[in-house]
């Protein structure tokens, strides 16, 4: 059945009950605490937070000849926020390692993702960055009260952008019309 068909019939039965009457479920927004990290290939552990996934349009604006009015607008460039990747401190050093080598000036710049999971922990969308440096490190605060807390590391990945492979883009749209249409997934 297609989604105009399910749209229709929805609308004859009579547009929230029309869904429901057909068995046909709203998909549910994807939990923010279900992620991983990945970096060349390699899943790097779990991961307590990511921010700074984001950018921005750079923009000017110029008055053109007659139109004083409404100046227009050109796109400039992209502007990308840092990534920064907050987890419990582990053994294995290779993000601080690649911090430290970074700061002695040898550069290698590293690609990797941030893959969203769905309830049943399958990849279901992904951001991927480009040629990412590590620009800050902080390491864990300590306190010899015994308070608990596990000892965290955080590092902030400056990048050269963000982008979202087609089977991303298109496989989130496809599991939408998927459960609109009440097919199993």
């Amino acid at each position: 059945m297609s989604l105009t068909t399910l749209m229709t019939l929805a609308a004859q039965a009579g547009a929230k009950e029309g869904l429901a009457e057909l068995g046909v479920g709203i998909p549910s927004p994807l939990a923010a605490f279900n992620f991983l990290v990945e970096i060349e290939g390699i899943i790097m552990g779990g991961f307590n937070s990511v921010s700074g996934l984001g950018g921005s349009v750079e923009t000017h604006q110029i008055r053109e000849g007659g139109w004083v009015q409404t100046p227009r607008t050109f796109v400039t460039g992209t502007r990308w926020g840092n990534l920064t990747l907050k987890h419990g401190l582990v053994e294995n050093d290779t993000l601080w390692n690649w911090y430290a080598a970074t700061t002695r000036g040898v550069i290698r710049r590293r690609s990797g993702a941030i893959i969203l999971l769905d309830h049943d922990r399958a990849p279901s969308t992904l951001w991927m960055f480009k040629d990412a440096i590590p620009v800050r490190w902080e390491g864990p605060g300590l306190d010899a009260q015994g308070s608990g807390m596990l000892a965290t590391e955080t590092i902030e990945l400056q990048h050269c952008g963000l982008d979202k492979p087609l089977w991303a883009q298109a496989g989130t749209a496809a599991l939408g019309i998927t459960r609109l249409s009440g097919a199993r997934e």
